[in-house]
């Protein structure tokens, strides 16, 4: 599903990870028990049953910790991920 560079930086001249987890976090407005998933490189999907699986896994991941209790996954832009509205309800 993740394909091409990382558009974010890494410590190690490794290519750069394929997302970046902020706690606390909704998109860039500081909300107490959200976490934010930001992928690094471009995505490419199979159709919105593959989207629905990887947010169920990705929410279910982190969920597991008690302090989480909410999860925004945005693209590498910024945007929703699988909200083709592209009025990124995610964030609001």
């Amino acid at each position: 599903m993740l394909s091409g560079p990382s558009n974010c930086s890494a410590p190690l001249p490794v290519g750069g990870p394929d997302f970046k987890l902020t706690l606390d976090k909704k998109g860039t407005i500081t909300e107490k028990g959200t976490a934010t998933v930001k992928f690094c490189r471009s995505l490419s999907s199979a159709g919105i049953g593959a989207d629905a699986r990887v947010t169920a896994e990705i929410n279910a991941t982190l969920k597991q910790f008690p302090g989480i209790k909410k999860v925004v996954i945005l693209t590498e832009d910024g945007h929703c991920f699988g909200d083709e509205s592209g009025k990124d309800f995610c964030l609001k």
